[in-house]
């Protein structure tokens, strides 16, 4: 079976987000890549998450070709192989439909850096992508833009994708931006929040590229 490892990091991630409460039914989608061999194992389409196994992952070349598995690779898959063909940083690719952050999608407003924990993750307010269809290569390329070279976005009217150097990182990032978003839509129906100060936010920013325990 190709790519064994990277297809339970997969089936790890979804059942993370199942267990986040991050996505509802077949909504949402993961994603991780091997660089060395150009292969991307994803989430199959339409398949829930409850039900599947690590082998149900499928395997897609870096345009989206099916290359090995059982089942339609993810509708978003466009959307994901992009990432990875223009983001040789990244390895992992999370799509998620949280509510707070969906919330602030619909709205068609920016999450702020309301929490030090956004600031440390994505270097500042998480954009919002223009909207575009399901599935479509558009998708991809708006939220591509809306990113630049940080790691979270917002699909207006859609949902949430976060990216990362390996699973644990787009994984984090995701549960970061929804708590960000649930913090700023409490505060702001209390009052008006107060962002983490300009200043700081680069150097929080840098400081989380080297946050964490490296394998040895």
């Amino acid at each position: 079976m190709l790519l064994k490892e990277e297809r339970k990091i997969v089936y790890d991630a979804a059942q993370a987000l199942v267990k986040g409460g991050w996505v509802t039914g077949t909504w949402g989608n993961v994603s991780f890549c091997n660089r060395e061999r150009e292969l991307v194992a994803i989430t199959p389409s339409g398949l829930p998450y409850e039900d599947m196994t690590p082998e149900d992952v499928v395997v897609v070349d870096l345009e989206g070709k099916l290359v090995e598995g059982a089942w339609k690779p993810s509708s978003e898959t466009p959307m994901h192989t992009m990432f990875y063909r223009e983001r040789e940083d990244i390895a992992a690719v999370v799509h998620t439909h949280s509510t707070y952050a969906t919330a602030m999608s619909v709205l068609n407003q920016p999450i702020p850096p309301v929490i030090a924990e956004l600031a440390l993750g994505v270097g500042g307010s998480v954009p919002v992508a223009p909207f575009a269809r399901v599935g479509t290569e558009e998708l991809g390329r708006n939220a591509l833009q809306a990113m630049g070279n940080y790691q979270a976005v917002l699909l207006q009217n859609h949902g949430v994708v976060t990216v990362g150097k390996d699973m644990g990182r787009a994984l984090n990032l995701a549960a970061i931006v929804e708590d960000a978003a649930r913090v700023y839509i409490i505060a702001r129906s209390i009052g008006v929040p107060t962002l983490v100060p300009e200043e700081d936010i680069q150097e929080l920013f840098e400081l989380f590229k080297g946050y964490g325990q490296e394998k040895k």
